[in-house]
């Protein structure tokens, strides 16, 4: 009820509109909704771009069901496996769409001047020393499209000295400051369930919110009680840490 009472005033419209039709940033509380999306669409037009396609909105957010996603660069909704998975962001997936992410991939490749990719093949190109090998002389990577990491085992292995070297100093110290800190609560908490999966003093269950058994982790509300967890997802566990966090703000 507050939302409907509370009014602003669009300085391009000169409309009086309840505050849910404002963008909540500072600098676009000026003009409301609607004239900003008629003014980037005037921009667009006339950059020759193409329009982009409204979506149903609920409240300030895209009305967008769960278990699916928006890619704003096709502006189509598609399932949660048509996107990448990365580690970070509200739904552990990457904001383009996997066909719209290989086509810009292919720009980037063909503005470097390399040949496109043929993802059914059984060879791989280097990109550190140059060679085309098999797909069974790259090591293994999941975070990548298709499985592999992007150097070959010689080049990885270089490129991991190389690495070590130069950073070694600072991972030394680091680590000795870290050691002489001792684990933090969650650390210790995670170690001793960690242990206790081992000796089968606690068992692995499916998520408590989705049901999934895919990236099961442990949850605590209370790290000095560290074998009274709740198995959580990576999602569930995400929002879970979100909601403890609102609630102690």
């Amino acid at each position: 009820m507050q939302e409907d009472t509370e009014r602003n005033e669009c300085s391009r419209c000169g409309e009086t509109k309840p505050l849910t039709e404002f963008y909540d940033r500072q600098k676009l509380a000026s003009w409301c909704r609607l004239c900003w999306l008629a003014y980037w669409e005037a921009k667009r037009r006339a950059k020759g771009e193409k329009e982009r396609k409204p979506l149903p909105r609920k409240g300030r957010f895209y009305d967008v069901p769960d278990g699916q996603k928006y890619c704003p660069r096709c502006q189509t909704i598609k399932p949660l496996q048509d996107f990448h998975f990365v580690s970070h962001g509200s739904v552990d997936r990457f904001g383009w769409c996997k066909p719209c992410a290989l086509a810009d991939q292919e720009r980037r490749r063909r503005a470097k001047g390399i040949k496109p990719r043929v993802e059914n093949s059984d060879t791989k190109r280097c990109p550190r020393c140059g060679e085309t090998k098999p797909l069974n002389q790259y090591p293994k990577d999941p975070r990548r499209s298709r499985g592999i990491n992007s150097y070959c085992f010689p080049c990885y292995r270089a490129y991991a000295r190389e690495l070590g070297k130069k950073n070694r100093g600072t991972a030394l110290r680091r680590q000795r400051r870290k050691r002489a800190l001792g684990p933090t609560r969650h650390e210790a908490a995670a170690q001793i369930v960690r242990y206790a999966v081992k000796l089968g003093v606690l068992t692995k269950g499916p998520c408590a919110v989705c049901g999934t058994t895919e990236s099961i982790q442990a949850h605590h509300t209370d790290y000095t009680k560290p074998l009274e967890v709740t198995w959580l997802c990576r999602l569930h566990h995400f929002h879970a840490h979100g909601q403890l966090l609102d609630q102690t703000q």
